[in-house]
């Protein structure tokens, strides 16, 4: 599986940290999280299309497709339980592999050596995210320096 947060596991590692994951399939249509939500859970899409959607000071609007298998999301809401920042529904019918706060971390403890992989994986993506906020914000500084 092409996921940065598999980064450094065997096969062997990644088929054991996938057995906690629930298979579930999503139709068209169907929300799989919504903005706002208290949410305690991380997914995969395995197979389909996903939209992911914000609300915006004008209304709701489209943010990004996710159409790659294998792609993670929902990675802070797993880790801090907080609310979900985005609607994430099935553009088509899709599948994905769902994993609980409880699950992960308990897979985490039980098993050390994947663990601490996948825990590092997990914080390098969140440090990502952060610059790439962190770069918005000044970028957005300086927009407004500009026009003011």
């Amino acid at each position: 599986m092409k996921n940065p947060l598999f980064e450094g596991l065997n096969e062997e590692e990644e088929q054991s940290f996938l057995s906690i994951f629930a298979k579930k399939e999503i139709k068209k249509g169907q929300a799989i999280k919504k903005e706002g939500d208290h949410l305690k859970k991380g997914f995969l899409l395995e197979s389909g299309l996903l939209l992911v959607k914000k609300h915006s000071s004008d209304g709701e609007m489209e943010v990004a497709t996710i159409s790659d298998s294998s792609v993670f999301f929902s990675l802070t809401c797993l880790v801090d339980g907080g609310n979900s920042l985005t609607t994430v529904e099935a553009k088509k019918d899709s599948v994905i592999l769902e994993v609980s706060q409880k699950d992960f971390f308990a897979f985490c403890q039980k098993n050390p050596e994947i663990g601490v992989k996948v825990l590092k994986n997990a914080t390098l993506l969140l440090a990502k995210f952060l610059r790439n906020s962190d770069e918005k914000i000044v970028q957005m500084y300086k927009t407004l320096e500009e026009v003011l």
